[in-house]
This record gives C-alpha cells, structure tokens and sequence, in this order.
C-alpha cells in the first residue's frame, strides 16, 4: 500500500467518526486533504446546509466558518462552484 493510500484509508476512517458525531465541519477538512474526496466536496456541503433536516444550527454555523477557513482549497478544486457556494450560501 503506497503512502498517498494509507492516508486516504486514514481520512476515510476520520469521516466515519466525524459524520457519526455529527462533526460535519471537520469533515470538510478532510474532504479538502485527499484528492480522490475533492470530487465530492461541493455535494457534500450543499446537503449538510440545505438538504438533510437533523443537521442543527450550530453544526451548519461550524461547517460555514470551516468553508470560510478553506476557502481558497475549494477554489482551486472548483472556482465555479466555489463562487456559487458563496453567493448563494
């Protein structure tokens, strides 16, 4: 197994806890560490803030101050995306 797949195994395991804890926030932070997630990272987000009904406020606040703090990592993994996500969000 090559390093670059230990650490996607490892974030992987991470967002299994964190989605169980209903730690969306750091999940974000994950998805933003591997490549392979990258792809996912835009759906991932819209249905935490607009599409799941038992996601609290406070969860939805914490995953838009970690949007805001990985801002740049999503505009270089979708600028088109990235820019909707900030005006509509």
């Amino acid at each position: 197994m090559t390093e670059g797949e230990r650490l996607s195994c490892f974030f992987s395991v991470l967002e299994f806890i964190y989605e169980k804890r209903g730690e969306y926030h750091k999940m974000l932070r994950c998805f933003c560490q591997v490549s392979e997630r990258n792809k996912v990272v835009f759906r991932f987000i819209r249905s935490i803030l607009y599409q799941l009904d038992y996601v609290t406020e406070q969860q939805k606040s914490l995953l838009i101050n970690e949007i805001n703090h990985n801002i740049t990592t999503l505009i270089q993994i979708d600028p088109t995306k990235a820019a909707h996500l900030l005006l509509v969000g």
